[in-house]
């Protein structure tokens, strides 16, 4: 087990800004910016920074009324802003946002072996020639993920040997997945 802590970098007084975009397989298009500098001064700093994706899917479904899956339409934000009272003191506040969009689904078709062979009952499933290609049942496989958070850190410094540190956040997730996990034209689990 374990725990991977992201902090949002926090900004600082110099101004930095950055916009890229690539574009890829699948019709990949993905554009990043970011911005980060002085609002107020030195003393009230800001950043903000934001990617959008778009891809289509790279796992091939045949059946005609299902796009294709492992698809992403994403969008995620974040930012801060930090207000420096002085040398030992500050106030940070964090956002972050993220709505994710994916057809989700199995990777292989059952009715596969391991080897890619056909197994014994593999004749009650519609098998695609392509042992890479699937046909799901259900019309919208999908992941539809929101989450956001947001959080206040305050560090207020008494006197060279003691301080005060205080962190208040909040998070919000909505998750929502709609899965064939058996990769079949059937409407039921279907495992052989």
């Amino acid at each position: 087990g374990g725990t991977i802590n992201v902090i949002t970098r926090l900004p600082e007084a110099e101004t930095d800004h950055k916009v890229a975009m690539e574009v890829g397989s699948y019709q990949l298009k993905r554009f990043m910016a970011r911005a980060s500098g002085a609002i107020f001064g030195s003393d009230l700093m800001g950043s903000i920074a934001a990617m959008k994706t778009d891809r289509d899917g790279y796992v091939d479904n045949e059946n005609p009324a299902v796009e294709d899956l492992a698809d992403d339409d994403s969008l995620d934000t974040r930012g801060a802003l930090r207000w420096v009272m002085n040398d030992s003191s500050q106030l940070i506040a964090r956002f972050d946002y993220s709505d994710i969009d994916r057809s989700t689904g199995t990777y292989r078709a059952t009715g596969k072996a391991v080897d890619s062979s056909n197994s014994p009952l593999s004749g009650l499933v519609i098998q695609p020639d392509d042992e890479f290609d699937i046909y799901t049942s259900y019309d919208e496989p999908e992941v539809d993920q929101t989450h956001w958070g947001t959080s206040f850190e305050a560090q207020l410094g008494l006197n060279e040997h003691w301080s005060i540190n205080s962190l208040f956040a909040y998070r919000d997730l909505d998750y929502k997945t709609v899965e064939d996990t058996d990769g079949s034209n059937r409407d039921v689990l279907f495992t052989v």
